[in-house]
């Protein structure tokens, strides 16, 4: 090794120390390595069609479908299939060791500002939440935040965020999908959020790549900026595709893993749009960086863009693959 690179060896150590990484060895760190994965069912036709042969892969499962909602009155609007789907999800779940969260839709009026303003400065919804959670037997409760941007907004979802974390204590979790550009919360609200599902994708670099690993790394530096801890990150990697030149399109690699090239590219037929994928090898690299470097885990979305796990160009093979070279000692 060059004198240059014990020296950036050394410095990313400091780095990673600072910044609350998992400390111990690459086994160590694989060990308690989490898996997320979105599980997007809007109705009983996607619950059907779930394939569990990936649970294997996962450690957390969250339940993304419009089942319950913030409505503006400090109370929960839970949908009445929540129970049956929560029922019919965990029954796939032969290990029985998956740890299950709800996303919570955040209602927004037409200029994205929240409907719910004052009631995120209480304590009710906080107490709406864990009732939802102890009802249905869940570990954790997850919001997307992306709109709105206004300060005074982020103020209020702070409060919000410091008033569940105490409401809920250590007894379930408390998650947050986000990007660097909406994720400029209060201290307080940082240190609230368990597991941080960093959006590490809708993105392009220079040459039209869909979430390089370059980017993803920028994120990730972004994120540490803004005073988010790097073992409550997890990775987010996308099962799907974007169009290199950013059209409003989205591709499931599962309709196109046969038709990409090594590049991760694949054209789309009858448009001639080129759509850019994450490769099974960047996939595998993304994840193996994500535990040298200390991060807690890598999140998928979503989990029913990938081909089944007897398909040896599945993508959930490649992180099982990398945390298990990990555990083995064939990374270091």
């Amino acid at each position: 090794m060059s004198v240059f690179s014990k020296i950036v060896s050394f410095l990313m150590s400091i780095l990673l120390f600072l910044c609350g990484a998992a400390q111990g060895s690459v086994p160590e760190k694989a060990e308690k390595f989490r898996v997320v994965s979105y599980l997007v069912v809007f109705d009983d036709a996607a619950v059907d069609a779930v394939d569990p042969s990936h649970f294997r892969d996962l450690t957390d499962v969250i339940i993304f479908g419009g089942y319950a909602g913030m409505r503006g009155d400090g109370t929960v609007t839970v949908s009445d299939r929540l129970a049956g789907v929560v029922e019919r999800l965990k029954a796939l779940d032969e290990s029985g060791t998956l740890r299950w969260h709800l996303n919570f839709d955040i209602v927004t009026d037409g200029d994205q500002k929240m409907t719910m303003r004052e009631d995120f400065r209480g304590k009710e919804l906080a107490r709406s939440i864990r009732a939802v959670l102890e009802k249905y037997d869940l570990d954790g409760a997850f919001f997307d935040y992306e709109f709105p941007q206004e300060w005074d907004a982020k103020l209020d979802f702070s409060v919000f965020l410091i008033n569940l974390k105490q409401c809920l204590g250590d007894d379930f979790r408390i998650g947050a999908a986000l990007q660097p550009w909406c994720a400029s919360f209060l201290p307080g609200a940082i240190a609230a959020i368990d597991m941080v599902e960093l959006m590490c994708y809708d993105n392009w670099d220079d040459e039209g790549f869909h979430s390089s690993m370059a980017l993803a790394k920028q994120d990730v530096k972004n994120m540490v900026k803004l005073g988010y801890k790097l073992n409550r990150i997890d990775l987010g990697l996308p099962f799907y595709a974007r169009p290199t030149t950013k059209e409003a399109r989205w591709y499931d690699y599962r309709q196109y893993w046969d038709k990409i090239d090594e590049n991760g590219l694949a054209e789309e037929e009858g448009t001639g749009l080129i759509a850019s994928f994450n490769t099974p090898g960047l996939i595998y690299e993304k994840t193996k960086w994500a535990i040298e470097t200390g991060l807690s885990g890598v999140m998928i979305w979503h989990y029913a863009c990938d081909v089944p796990a007897d398909n040896d160009a599945s993508l959930f093979n490649q992180i099982t693959k990398a945390k298990s070279d990990a555990l083995n000692g064939k990374i270091t």
